[in-house]
């Protein structure tokens, strides 16, 4: 199966961190571009944690929503599935026609609030 652009940089950005290597040094190594590493980075949300003396346990986190709106030009746009991409990387793909009160449901589930 083929990997998506996500997955591979993701993959990419986690060896870059696990290497301790700068991001010029590691981007030349790889033979990809620096700026375009750190901008996948940045939206993977895989920015460097800072250590901390002393384990602290996570707080649950929500799930923020974003409004799609499908531009004029595409009328047809509702019969297209839609991907939600939560915070931790679970993609969920919903299709065309699905019932609301259920992916309410899956949601919640996922955001811990149910």
């Amino acid at each position: 199966m083929k990997r998506t652009a996500r997955e591979i940089w993701a993959d990419r950005v986690e060896r870059w961190q696990a290497s301790e290597l700068d991001a010029a040094t590691f981007a030349e190594e790889e033979g990809c571009n620096v700026n375009t590493l750190k901008s996948w980075r940045w939206q993977l949300g895989m920015g460097r944690k800072k250590k901390q003396p002393h384990a602290i346990a996570p707080r649950p986190r929500t799930v923020d929503f974003v409004e799609l709106v499908a531009p004029v030009e595409h009328a047809g746009a509702g019969d297209l599935p839609f991907e939600i991409t939560l915070r931790n990387g679970t993609r969920l793909i919903v299709p065309a026609r699905f019932d609301r009160g259920s992916l309410d449901t899956l949601l919640a589930a996922l955001s811990g609030t149910r």
